[in-house]
């Protein structure tokens, strides 16, 4: 089994970007680890974001997640993924327009050629106390 892991904890500081506002400080934590082998591959990330306005002093904690584990051999690949985000109801930015959300995902994945994978996939998600059921097929390229 190969193992990775990792990390990061970047500052950045955002210009105002609406009127009246003020700059922010931004603190970004995140951490990652994945391992795979030859039938398996498992993956999780998460990451808290923290803005403080310089001004007030006010600040807001976004946090989320996702975790992937996938199987198979050969062209076709099960797998089943879960994610949250939680924004915090003083965000100026993404509370009033995205909110939190959940979701719980199960597909099947079938690589085509080396640069190219379909997807198809069933996403149960909760966001703004409202439940989606939704079927997705996708197709994505590396180069």
């Amino acid at each position: 089994i190969a193992l990775t892991w990792g990390g990061a904890l970047p500052h950045d500081r955002t210009p105002v970007s609406d009127p009246g506002g003020s700059e922010l400080d931004q603190d970004i934590f995140s951490a990652h680890v994945a391992a795979r082998s030859d039938r398996y591959e498992a993956l999780a990330e998460y990451f808290v974001v923290r803005d403080r306005d310089r001004v007030t002093g006010q600040s807001s904690d976004q946090r989320a997640w996702y975790g992937v584990v996938s199987s198979g051999s050969g062209r076709w690949h099960p797998y089943g993924a879960a994610e949250r985000l939680q924004i915090d109801g003083s965000d100026r930015y993404f509370a009033p327009t995205l909110g939190s959300m959940q979701r719980v995902i199960g597909g099947l994945r079938l690589d085509v050629a080396e640069s190219n994978a379909v997807k198809l996939e069933y996403r149960n998600t909760l966001q703004a106390g409202a439940r989606a059921h939704e079927i997705v097929l996708q197709t994505a390229f590396t180069f």
